[in-house]
């Protein structure tokens, strides 16, 4: 494979570029994609990557690229896409988000997500969900969770808006308007924030994950817990899944643990624990300290804490 150099993209289409670039491993070097940006960045940027990225992606299969460089192209592309956003209609967001976008896509970053919603309807936000949510099981788990923070964030701000009419086709309950608004990216919201987007958890109760299921059962303000058919439904839908039955049990155990205690009495299993060096532990330490008084539980932990570590 002869490498890239600008020389070599003299004179060529944005489509000769994108052939070249197939054909030279570039799409596993960083300094030749580099270039070939530099190329494209020439004259009318936006027209040239649209071009490029259209010809990289017709294809039956897409092609193999390398994460550093698949980084760099979403970061250079959106670069220069990002500006002509308030231009976009519908047949535009799912233009580049279904298609054009898709190779480099699990490199789409919480931020770039804030830039694009900021200033869209809810049709083109929905849009934008399905095509990152297309790429979800691509995307690292600590992206996951920016980005469902993000659309929670969004969601909650204009939550008028999403729950109106207008922005209901084809919407016929709260499973629905889930996937929609939050695809896959609902699995990384916490049950808490469900309730604030006047989710109903039996509504959805096949599309949450163990871990919602538990605070579902948990859920002071529903006396779930205490309603056999309830928590026979809730079981039912654990059933259907060994996998989510073992993180089911097991978040159920790491939660439960907690009910009744005093903060202090929560620092104190939080130290003997090792909730210290466990990211999913310390978050349902968390969780259960948000109930109530925060601040107040959360000073008395923190207190707690320190004072221990001190002896």
């Amino acid at each position: 494979m002869v490498p890239i150099d600008i020389g070599s993209l003299e004179g060529k289409s944005p489509t000769e570029v994108a052939e070249l670039t197939l054909n030279s491993g570039a799409l596993n070097d960083t300094n030749q994609i580099e270039t070939v940006f530099q190329f494209l960045e020439n004259g009318d940027a936006f027209q040239n990557v649209d071009e490029f990225l259209t010809a990289v992606t017709n294809s039956s299969e897409l092609p193999a690229i390398s994460i550093a460089v698949r980084d760099i192209v979403m970061n250079l592309t959106f670069n220069i896409i990002s500006t002509h956003f308030p231009t976009f209609d519908t047949a535009d967001w799912e233009a580049w988000f279904k298609v054009k976008l898709v190779l480099v896509l699990p490199s789409f970053t919480a931020e770039m997500l804030t830039t694009t919603i900021s200033n869209i309807g809810c049709t083109n936000y929905q849009v934008v969900v399905e095509g990152i949510g297309s790429v979800f099981g691509n995307m690292d788990s600590e992206k996951t969770l920016e980005i469902a923070k993000i659309l929670v964030s969004h969601l909650t701000e204009f939550l008028s808006q999403f729950k109106s009419p207008a922005c209901q086709n084809n919407i016929k309950d709260d499973s629905d308007w889930l996937k929609v608004n939050l695809g896959p990216f609902a699995d990384k919201v916490d049950y808490s924030e469900l309730k604030e987007l006047n989710i109903t958890g039996l509504a959805v109760l096949g599309s949450l994950s163990p871990e919602q299921k538990v605070n579902l059962l948990l859920d002071s303000t529903t006396g779930a817990l205490e309603n056999v058919s309830v928590v026979t439904e809730v079981f039912s839908s654990i059933l259907q899944s060994p996998e989510q039955m073992d993180k089911f049990f097991e978040y159920f155990v790491q939660i439960g643990s907690l009910e009744g205690k005093s903060p202090t009495e929560v620092a104190e299993l939080t130290l003997n624990s090792g909730a210290l060096n466990d990211t999913n532990q310390i978050e349902t330490v968390f969780q259960f300290l948000e109930n109530g008084d925060a601040f107040q539980n959360v000073d008395e932990f923190l207190t707690a804490v320190t004072n221990s570590s001190e002896r």
